[in-house]
């Protein structure tokens, strides 16, 4: 009997996150078992901008009818691959993932994490080569044992995402842009997934640590996040 109670409890406390609604529209996500008392819910390939125009900062996302069903990673932003033999992915690619530790119903307020991949500004993206089964960048563990809300996103890399002209003609940043519109886009939605849009860190490694030093001195970032944590491994 105690174990019969102790099973219905651990399916009661993973109880299943359900439809959130966005500035874009609906959107549900999966629950992950996380252990027998926790869950963790992910929603996979969040849309925050529309697809790019090439060489143009990215722009606010027209919005979709029904229920987004977020649970597959999208494509990564178009890119040479490491070889520089071919090109992978798209430039229908800005879309973010989110991790809710226990799902909305059971978190509130909690703190959030965006992460930023590296990759030299060449290639990368948010959910990059898998590893047993899950993205090297999947976010579960970090969002269940450190009780935060963890996003990753996609952006720009490459000639794509970079290149300039060195005037007004072609500017460049454009990976940069991508961020902001990201963050910009976790700022004003998280609340509905159960986070706190006023404790918001972002952080990177190697070229992702970069770009938090770059967002930390431009583009009006303190408007954006609370913190910041680099680690720099190129």
């Amino acid at each position: 009997m105690m174990l019969l109670l102790v099973v219905l409890f651990g399916v009661a406390s993973a109880a299943k996150l359900g439809v959130v609604q966005t500035e874009g529209g609906q959107v549900e996500g999966q629950s992950h078992r996380m252990g027998l008392f926790r869950s963790v819910d992910v929603f996979k390939g969040v849309p925050f901008a529309d697809v790019p125009g090439k060489w143009e900062k990215p722009k606010p996302h027209p919005g979709w009818s029904g229920i987004l069903k977020a649970t597959k990673y999208r494509d990564r932003c178009l890119q040479v691959t490491l070889l520089q033999t071919k090109t992978q992915g798209s430039e229908d690619c800005l879309y973010l993932n989110i991790f809710v530790p226990q799902g909305r119903k059971l978190s509130t307020n909690l703190p959030v994490m965006v992460y930023l991949f590296g990759g030299a500004f060449l290639l990368g993206a948010s959910n990059d080569v898998a590893i047993l089964g899950d993205s090297l960048y999947d976010g579960k563990e970090l969002a269940d044992r450190g009780r935060v809300i963890v996003v990753t996103v996609n952006y720009r890399v490459g000639t794509m995402g970079f290149l300039s002209t060195g005037d007004s003609r072609l500017p460049g940043n454009y990976g940069l842009w991508d961020q902001h519109a990201a963050i910009s886009w976790v700022r004003r939605n998280i609340e509905a997934f159960g986070g706190n849009r006023d404790n918001i860190t972002i952080f990177g490694q190697s070229a992702g640590a970069a770009s938090v030093s770059f967002r930390s001195e431009s583009m009006g970032s303190a408007e954006a996040t609370d913190g910041a944590h680099q680690e720099d491994r190129s």
